[in-house]
């Protein structure tokens, strides 16, 4: 119940601020003297509402990524299909910021889990490596495995994460600088609650493409969890 209150608190919080954002934005619209300075105000107050929504979905995605909202049922998904169908959904955004995506997944790469919620996973780390890398940018997705544990890393050439805020990433609404790109602050939280689900661990490295290396490994279906 603690943890519930102390999540509905911070929700609370930062939702004010995009919800003032958008009050403000509708005023600047009203207020507008000409088309231009009118179709200006309105394509402000779009991607307000994208970041508003994008906020609102994330928060959701943490609720129900929470460990202790469900167990992770026991079907067998392959995890090289699952990144391969990120990458696919995140090439748009990609496109948008000129950075190039790649993907090494040649083998079935099989696990015990929620195939929703490791899709889910997938996505938001390619997601936070778009949103902190500059216009541009290199991502490389891989899919690797062994006989215990099969591995999901996404690398970028960005400016990394100092190791003093590793750890930090993962709260809730922690943002690395102000200047993130309409970042919610969840995405990384999200990947843990969904590592932990599945009984699977997370590092952060340096990448060598000069950025961060992002590793999530997860017990191989029919081997037992870490």
């Amino acid at each position: 119940f603690a943890t519930q209150r102390a999540f509905v608190a911070d929700a609370a919080h930062e939702l004010r601020t995009p919800i003032a954002a958008l009050k403000l934005q509708a005023g600047l619209v009203a207020r507008a003297r000409d088309d231009a300075a009118r179709d200006a105000a309105l394509r402000d107050l779009h991607a307000g509402i994208d970041r508003s929504a994008h906020l609102v979905d994330q928060l959701l995605t943490l609720a129900r990524s929470e460990p202790h909202a469900r167990a992770a049922p026991g079907t067998t998904v392959d995890l090289a299909r699952i990144a391969h169908a990120a990458v696919t959904e995140m090439l748009p955004l990609g496109e948008a910021r000129g950075a190039q995506i790649g993907l090494e997944a040649a083998q079935p790469a099989n696990l015990q889990g929620d195939a929703s919620a490791l899709l889910g996973l997938a996505r938001n780390l390619i997601d936070n490596a778009l949103r902190h890398t500059p216009i541009g940018s290199r991502i490389e997705v891989e899919v690797s495995g062994s006989d215990d544990e099969v591995c999901l890393s996404v690398d970028d050439d960005g400016p990394g994460i100092p190791v003093q805020e590793r750890e930090r990433v993962f709260d809730r609404f922690y943002r690395r600088s102000a200047g993130d790109d309409a970042g919610s602050g969840l995405g990384l939280a999200i990947v843990k609650a969904v590592v932990d689900r599945h009984a699977g661990r997370i590092e952060l490295d340096q990448s060598a493409l000069g950025g961060l290396r992002v590793t999530v490994r997860l017990p191989r279906a029919g081997a037992p969890a870490a």
